[in-house]
């Protein structure tokens, strides 16, 4: 009889350390202070646990999922780039391509330019990471990360 086994998925986010997790990768956010009307960034902090590696944000295989961001415009800020590192050759056991991927520390850098007229508070805007993990031997399945960005309007 064949066995299933199910990964269950649970994202966690702590507002007082502005830290979003999963059991492979963390996010860490800066509060961001700027003033209405102005072009901003925030550095997305992003560690993959140790004996992982996410897939880069440019892929070479169509089976892989690249590591993509999601902040969607709102009448707060409207996002103008994004830039992630570039990826580092890794090869898995018994592969003879190479793979582009992610693993430790990295950041992606979200470029933003903040409505004029807003008010001048606290706002806080909500993303995604979508990436897809592996160890030395396998690819686990696409997953997302919750993460929620603080900015205050000055």
């Amino acid at each position: 009889m064949a066995g299933w086994c199910f990964i269950v998925f649970f994202g966690v986010l702590s507002f007082h350390n502005r830290r979003a997790t999963d059991s492979i990768v963390q996010i860490n956010l800066p509060e961001v202070h700027i003033h209405a009307g102005e072009m901003g960034v925030v550095n997305l902090s992003v560690t993959v646990k140790e004996g992982y590696h996410v897939q880069a944000h440019v892929v070479y295989d169509e089976f892989l999922i690249p590591t993509t961001i999601e902040v969607p415009d709102s009448e707060i800020i409207s996002v103008v780039g994004t830039r992630f590192p570039p990826g580092k050759k890794f090869r898995l056991e018994g592969a003879s391509d190479y793979l582009y991927v992610y693993d430790g520390d990295f950041t992606v850098t979200i470029s933003f330019v903040t409505k004029k007229k807003i008010q001048r508070k606290k706002y806080s805007l909500h993303g995604n990471l979508h990436y897809q993990a592996c160890d030395m031997k396998t690819c686990l399945r696409p997953r997302s990360t919750d993460f929620v960005i603080q900015l205050t309007i000055l």
